[in-house]
């Protein structure tokens, strides 16, 4: 769905991630979920832990191997938490002060902007190009003075993985139609961000992408 966000509806795009209008922060079911899962493993293995401690058995390598394992999900999961709840949104608020959020609103609002929506309200992943800038609501700000090129891939997963993942309609569909964006800039650096657009609309995003941005490379893989 292409179109323009309502001159009432500017500012959310901007709006922190995860902030209710009371300014306290949403809960997302999916961490709880996660971290539930998670939990049962953990606390199984403490015990086989403890009770060979005191039965004072020696443990077999594969519950070396278990422990390492599940060490391992326990950082990733609390790193990739940290960065979703804490790290993106500080990155995200940081470009709204260096870009300025009245410049971000006229432009966001500029009848020439095109914005792609998953769904009519869905504003939480929101995609729009404006004359000089790609946003992705709650994920990124990114100058297109600055792009080189950048590369969208499809980020797929099955319906049975969306429903395991999630449940609620409006995140899995969020989730059937990521992207991750490749982004080269123009001093040569790497760099990985997600944008979600809707199949259909992809075509059109890239060609907008293009006019807007005549110097830089846009393909979808």
């Amino acid at each position: 769905m292409i179109g323009q966000v309502a001159t009432n509806k500017v500012s959310r795009v901007l709006d922190p991630p995860y902030i209710k209008e009371d300014g306290s922060k949403e809960k997302n079911p999916m961490w709880t979920k996660i971290v539930l899962m998670l939990l049962i493993p953990n606390v199984l293995l403490i015990l086989m832990v403890v009770m060979k401690i005191l039965a004072k058995e020696q443990s077999a390598p594969s519950m070396y191997i278990a422990i390492l394992f599940l060490i391992a999900m326990d950082v990733y999961v609390a790193y990739t938490y940290i960065r979703v709840r804490v790290f993106l949104p500080k990155e995200f608020n940081a470009a709204i002060e260096k870009f300025g959020r009245a410049e971000l609103m006229s432009q966001i609002a500029d009848p020439e902007t095109k914005a792609f929506f998953l769904a009519p309200e869905l504003y939480d992943s929101l995609t729009i190009v404006t004359r000089d800038y790609l946003i992705n609501a709650n994920e990124l700000i990114l100058p297109l003075k600055d792009v080189r090129a950048i590369t969208f891939s499809r980020r797929h997963f099955t319906e049975e993985q969306l429903r395991r993942i999630d449940r609620e309609p409006y995140q899995r569909l969020i989730m059937s139609n990521v992207y991750y964006a490749n982004i080269v800039s123009s001093d040569g650096k790497n760099n990985r961000k997600l944008v979600s657009v809707l199949d259909e609309d992809m075509p059109e995003f890239l060609k907008t992408l293009k006019e807007v941005a005549p110097h830089a490379g846009f393909t979808c893989i």
